[in-house]
């Protein structure tokens, strides 16, 4: 297992930007700020992770700090220690459309209902993390419920709040890990969003490792969508992440992904 991070940071950049236009995105910082710690159990990985969304700091044109959310959907892929040189590149021309096993069957592949559902928790996700009325707790409770959620539906894990770290102190595993079940529950799942942020959309834009499912990568998720066609460079140094989310081993209190 990969030993935490203290604070989360990605140095180099993610890139995209239309070939038919000098307009360029690159994403300078990242991190998964105050997450959680949940263990994922299942016939496809098991072991304790961080959870919670990512954020990345961008600069869109002329126009910097312009975050955006990404969500991970995919447990198949990792990225390892950097930095990458030349960067990964990454592409937006795939569709969002199985679990991201390297060689997918036909029972990886997501239905209609379950893209639709994950597309809708991104977007619930991303306008809870961006809320500025909630403390840092409520959205760390809600943020880490929904990449739970998407965790059950997408690699078919089982997700529950880990015992013993200090990261979890203060939060009920009972009503997180209610909270997880009902969000994956594919026919109630809506009743949880509320009326807070108005019409749950479903527009997300998926970007994948060239090569993939193959690429040695992971994908993310993030809600709305971004100027096509779309290609993305990312250089990583000091991340070690699965799905978004650090791989745990034991380690002294402190040692943490919190910014």
């Amino acid at each position: 297992m990969q030993m935490a991070c203290a604070g989360i940071a990605l140095a180099g950049a993610l890139a995209w930007g239309s070939a038919a236009s000098a307009t360029q995105v690159y994403i300078s910082d990242g991190q998964m700020n105050h997450p959680l710690i949940v263990q994922l159990a299942g016939a496809n990985y098991n072991g304790t992770v961080y959870d919670g969304a990512m954020q990345f700091t961008t600069t869109y044109g002329s126009t910097p700090n312009v975050d955006l959310i990404a969500f991970c959907v995919d447990i198949f892929h990792d990225i390892g220690f950097g930095p990458y040189s030349p960067a990964l590149p990454y592409q937006t021309t795939v569709p969002f459309t199985t679990d991201s096993r390297p060689s997918p069957g036909a029972g990886d592949q997501l239905s209609a209902a379950q893209i639709e559902q994950v597309d809708r928790l991104v977007n619930y996700g991303t306008d809870v993390q961006k809320d500025g009325s909630l403390s840092t707790s409520a959205k760390s409770f809600t943020v880490g419920a929904v990449q739970g959620a998407i965790w059950e539906i997408v690699g078919g894990e089982k997700v529950t709040l880990a015992s013993g770290w200090s990261q979890n102190n203060g939060v009920d595993a009972t009503s997180f890990n209610t909270l997880v079940t009902e969000l994956a529950d594919p026919n109630h799942y809506a009743d949880q969003f509320g009326s807070t942020y108005g019409a749950i959309g479903d527009k997300t834009t998926f970007i994948t490792p060239v090569g993939y499912p193959k690429g040695p990568t992971q994908s993310f998720l993030f809600a709305g969508s971004v100027p096509e066609p779309s290609t993305w460079l990312m250089a990583v140094l000091g991340v070690g992440m699965l799905g978004g989310a650090l791989r745990l081993r034991r380690a002294p209190e402190g040692v943490a992904a919190e910014a």
